[in-house]
């Protein structure tokens, strides 16, 4: 019913810049790999079903909305209907829901994440090996997810662990599963190579120039020098002409354009290409304070920290200059649309809030693994949060903007994790109750007992503490003397 409503609402969709190139990459089937080349594919073999991004928005969202059903439906039947039916609704706010109006590769990744979270969480709570047929197509959604970003390895990594579970903190079981990973990943990253390069024929673009402009740029702007060594050309004017911490893109395409050509032409060439990383490097470590200011200034502005830039997640139904005349919007997405809007401009917009959030779940998870041992919901939440804390830390290395999309899987791993933090906290609470109680009964009873104390004869009170010393009474005493005697005649 949501993935109907969220398609009458929303469809076709709009693609966002990033997506019409690989789109009209996908329609003419010549690929760089600036962008996910998989994804330009995609479109272009969705083209055949319909043009335009109402395919790619359907898949999107049938992608997220299945993903969330595999990984609710795995929780109900383990016996939590509750969370389940949490993290259904809250995964259908606005907030995340209104993003996958556009066709871009953060929406997508998310929903790539909801499926492998789906099929990892089966595995864990109920212990069943995959079958063959469902271990390629988890594989293949993981090579789908690893060539949309290039930082995603980064959230994808912990997820392995649910896959394969650490049951105990022990060197061969950790080993083990780490060993297992590490194969399957490199196996994955030799696909997706081959695939790019023999079926696809990709032109290398080598994008990590991006990368390398905009850490270069903000050195040069700290130190007052060229950071690129004489590499590119009028760095210095450029750099005080278009840096900015919030992006890179005016190296590309805007005034300081020959920047970012010199670059790429550069790294077309090996031995270019090695020149240019070195002195990426070499800047760095003989800068550090400069490029961490950099990094530390982006990054603030990406989770609004220290930095009042607060871009929007989508532009929503404003027009767009690849747009098909006459876009089909709706009464319904317009609503949805503002709703979105209002959220994201307020503190749940805020990267800083949900990675308070992550480290809260982290916490509250792995207090309770410390104190129970191994359970599959406390783990699968500290598996969660890892992923979430984990990708977005990747952002104040490897960013070249502040967009706030960026952050939507982030948004989606902080809010599934909250149902289970609620819970563990909920049984935490009900364990420090009952523990009171019982003390509060043995408390009790012992004042009973010292009341009763106090209130009986003096003759009883030495009585009773005669007998709890092993002393007995004379008449006692003398009877069993007098036995012992019997006995000895």
């Amino acid at each position: 019913m949501a993935l109907a409503i969220l398609v009458f609402a929303m469809f076709p969709g709009r693609f966002d810049g990033d997506s019409s190139g690989q789109y009209q990459q996908g329609l003419t089937f010549v690929f760089d790999d600036h962008h996910s080349v998989m994804n330009a594919a995609m479109l272009g073999v969705l083209s055949g079903i319909a043009k335009g991004p109402g395919p790619m928005f359907v898949l999107q969202l049938a992608l997220w909305i299945g993903g969330l059903l595999i990984f609710t439906d795995a929780l109900i039947a383990f016996g939590d209907p509750a969370v389940g039916q949490a993290i259904s609704i809250l995964c259908l706010i606005p907030l995340l829901s209104f993003d996958f109006f556009d066709i871009q590769k953060d929406a997508l990744f998310t929903a790539l994440l909801a499926v492998l979270i789906g099929i990892g969480t089966r595995t864990l709570l109920h212990r069943s090996a995959m079958l063959l047929i469902g271990a390629f197509t988890a594989f293949c959604f993981l090579i789908f997810a690893l060539d949309t970003r290039q930082n995603d390895f980064f959230a994808l990594i912990p997820l392995w662990f649910l896959v394969r579970p650490i049951y105990q903190l022990k060197a061969r079981a950790i080993l083990a599963s780490v060993g297992v990973g590490i194969v399957v990943f490199a196996l994955a990253a030799y696909a997706i190579w081959r695939i790019d390069d023999d079926v696809l024929n990709t032109h290398r673009s080598h994008a990590i120039y991006s990368l390398i402009i905009f850490d270069l740029a903000g050195i040069s702007a700290r130190t007052g020098q060229d950071a690129s060594g004489g590499l590119l050309p009028d760095f210095s004017a450029n750099v005080a002409k278009c840096y900015t911490p919030h992006e890179w893109d005016a190296f590309l395409g805007g005034a300081c354009r020959p920047v970012g050509l010199a670059a790429q032409h550069l790294v077309a060439d090996d031995r270019g290409r090695a020149k240019l990383e070195l002195q990426w490097v070499k800047e760095i470590l003989l800068h550090p304070v400069a490029y961490v200011r950099h990094r530390a200034h982006n990054f603030g502005c990406l989770i609004r920290l220290g930095c009042y830039h607060i871009p929007d997640m989508s532009a929503g139904w404003a027009p767009r200059p690849w747009d098909e005349p006459d876009m089909r919007v709706t009464v319904g997405a317009r609503v949805i649309g503002a709703m979105a809007q209002h959220m994201w401009r307020g503190p749940l917009g805020s990267g800083v809030l949900w990675i308070l959030v992550l480290l809260t779940e982290l916490g509250i998870s792995a207090h309770r693994l410390r104190r129970s041992g191994f359970e599959p919901i406390p783990y699968l939440a500290l598996v969660l949060a890892s992923a979430g804390l984990c990708y977005t830390l990747s952002f104040a290395i490897a960013s070249v903007a502040d967009q706030l999309r960026y952050l939507h899987p982030v948004f989606f791993l902080a809010i599934v994790g909250v149902p289970f933090a609620l819970t563990l906290l909920r049984a935490a609470v009900g364990k420090m109750e009952f523990a009171s109680t019982e003390f509060s009964r043995r408390l009790r009873s012992l004042t009973s007992a010292d009341d009763a104390m106090l209130k009986a004869p003096m003759g009883t009170i030495f009585q009773t503490s005669f007998g709890m010393l092993g002393w007995k009474k004379g008449s006692e005493r003398d009877k069993s003397s007098a036995t012992g005697r019997d006995h000895d005649i």
